[in-house]
Formats: C-alpha cells, sequence, structure tokens
C-alpha cells in the first residue's frame, strides 16, 4: 500500500486467476486506487480497479504462479493501456 496525495491511496498485489474458471492457476498483478473526499465522512469520491498485464497480442498474460508474487507487483504495468482490465468508478 502506498499514499499518493493527503487523500489518495493504493493498495497493490498479484491475484491467482484461471480461464473459465478451472486450473491451471495464474498469477496477475493487481491495483486498487481510492480517493476520498476532502471532509471527514471517509467517503471515496473515486476507485480505480486495475487487472492483469497485456501481452504481445493484447491478451492476459499467463503468469506462471510458481514465478512468485513479488516480481510480478515490482513489474506491474505503469500505464493504463497496458492492463488487461481496467474500470474507474466515481
Amino acid at each position: 500500500m502506498s499514499q499518493r496525495a493527503e487523500r489518495q491511496f493504493l493498495l497493490f498485489g498479484a491475484a491467482y486467476w484461471a480461464e473459465k474458471g478451472a486450473g491451471p492457476f495464474y498469477l496477475a498483478p493487481f491495483e486498487l486506487e481510492f480517493e476520498f473526499a476532502v471532509d471527514e465522512s471517509r467517503t471515496a469520491t473515486r476507485i480505480v480497479a486495475r487487472f492483469g498485464r497485456l501481452d504481445e497480442r493484447d491478451r492476459i498474460g499467463k503468469t506462471p504462479r510458481s514465478a512468485g508474487p513479488g516480481s510480478l507487483v515490482a513489474r506491474r504495468p505503469t500505464r493504463d493501456k497496458d492492463w488487461a482490465f481496467a474500470v474507474e468508478l466515481s
């Protein structure tokens, strides 16, 4: 978790996923970005969810579980267009 601004936080990590709901299982990076209201209500005014890295064929990258989450998180995408899935709720 990191704090990007006074009221903006970023949670990141790696998650397991599988095609069609069954194994084999893979790892993929994820981010959840939260921005909160200026008042003390603790209301999230903006939430962004990002999941998976696109490969060279614009498909979600299949990182084997054996790769370990640490290196995957360190190499997560830095641009929105490189994520397999990104959605913003505001």
